[in-house]
């Protein structure tokens, strides 16, 4: 069994956006009260107050919580079960992490709407109404989608199960998730019928890079769309007006005027524009690589060790290679496509795409052509980079390759369909006189 998980914008109205507003108030207080009473309790265990440790599973805490909630929250009917709940299964894992030594002590979530607590509904009634373009969840009645659900109901009529339904605000604006349970037959049938029959050839190796987003071996090149510096005089103006509004002042009490929300309104907008298109960008991007190619080459990047480069962290922030790399191993697995990822450390950039030869010395960054002092080829550095890369991912396409879900199964190209073990038959090197 798989699962498939579905998100779409609502369109609630004023009466239901608060009580989605107090549904996430919900979990946050829930989380919050647990946490401190766990923390209370630890410190009763080293002060040798009591010798017991409160249990710290998502069942227990339910249970710690409903016994308490009379005295703590007397308006806890006013929501949901399911938010309760959330928060304590939330605070479950985020100990069983800490106990792992995995993440930190957890922290008391503060009431912000931007960084709200999304409620997760297990039982009750969770269906698709009016055609569709509605949604029921319970204690939230029927919600407006922004959007008609024909995927989700395709999946319903198909013998899907929807197991679970999660709200939660982000980007300015609330999402439902829905999480149907599908065998794999099912899947793989709901994937390929969004996919083209026929790639159009059998491998591609891409180097990614600042100036251009992507230059495919074949010669093609995506450029860097550069959103975030399209937008960012206006988003400077946008922040520039929200500092000069009457904030929060907690040493004397002072409330945010209502200018300082909106004008903090309007710059979360201008956030949340520029990371959906970013996102919508590198989404078709994945797409067109596994619609296109059966065996897609790609860097295994160190993005951290790359942000340190203060004069380009933010255009490699913004391009989102990590996330690319991300979209592309695990839309494979769903298009028939396999994805080899090269080691970082592989010198793509300094080895001659047409004899093999490594160049003497390092190639600097501003240097935009490769020399080779072998052969003496001549080339855009970044597509010698990208053919090294396809070169080295048929080499190692022989072997045993992990997919984008981990392993060797699902993703991999059928040797009878693509023969990506054979050398490549020709080398694409543009050749500058």
């Amino acid at each position: 069994m798989s699962t498939i998980v579905l998100q779409y914008a609502l369109n609630p109205t004023t009466e239901q956006e608060e009580k989605l507003k107090s549904h996430s108030g919900a979990v946050r207080f829930a989380y919050n009260w647990l946490l401190n009473e766990v923390l209370n309790n630890w410190a009763k265990v080293k002060n040798s107050e009591t010798n017991e440790y409160l249990n710290t599973s998502s069942y227990a805490l339910r249970n710690h919580l409903n016994a308490h909630k009379e005295e703590v929250a007397p308006w806890w009917k006013e929501n949901s079960k399911e938010a309760f709940a959330t928060g304590a299964n939330n605070l479950s894992l985020a100990l069983k992490g800490y106990y792992n030594k995995r993440t930190g002590l957890p922290k008391f979530k503060k009431r912000d709407l931007n960084h709200s607590e999304g409620v997760t509904f297990t039982t009750g009634t969770r269906r698709l109404e009016q055609g569709d373009k509605y949604i029921t969840l319970p204690r939230l009645e029927t919600i407006k989608l922004h959007e008609k659900a024909t995927k989700a109901r395709w999946l319903l009529n198909h013998g899907a199960k929807l197991t679970l339904a999660s709200v939660k605000y982000s980007r300015t604006r609330w999402f439902v998730t829905l999480t149907f349970r599908v065998n794999d037959d099912l899947e793989q049938q709901y994937h390929l019928k969004r996919t083209k029959k026929d790639k159009k050839r059998s491998t591609i190796g891409v180097d990614l890079g600042v100036k251009n987003l992507a230059v495919f071996s074949d010669g093609t090149v995506i450029e860097n769309p550069r959103i975030y510096e399209k937008y960012l005089k206006k988003l400077r103006r946008l922040n520039k007006r929200l500092s000069r509004r009457q904030g929060l002042d907690k040493k004397t009490g002072q409330m945010p005027s209502r200018r300082y929300e909106r004008a903090k309104a309007d710059v979360a907008k201008m956030h949340a524009k520029i990371a959906n298109i970013e996102e919508d960008n590198l989404h078709k991007l994945s797409k067109r690589l596994v619609d296109d190619y059966s065996l897609i080459g790609l860097e295994d990047l160190n993005v951290a060790g790359m942000v340190k480069n203060h004069r380009l962290s933010r255009r490699i922030a913004h391009a989102q290679f990590g996330k690319l790399r991300q979209l592309v191993a695990y839309k494979s697995a769903w298009y028939g496509s396999k994805t080899v990822l090269i080691d970082r450390f592989y010198p793509s950039t300094q080895v001659c795409s047409q004899c093999g030869a490594r160049s003497k010395v390092k190639i600097l960054l501003h240097v935009r052509m490769f020399e080779c002092d072998n052969c003496g080829v001549r080339i855009d550095r970044d597509l010698n980079a990208a053919i090294n890369i396809e070169k080295q991912a048929v080499a190692q396409s022989c072997g045993e390759t992990l997919n984008g879900r981990g392993d060797g199964s699902a993703g991999l190209v059928s040797p009878s369909e693509t023969p990506v073990c054979e050398a490549i038959s020709e080398s694409r090197i543009l050749t500058i006189a």
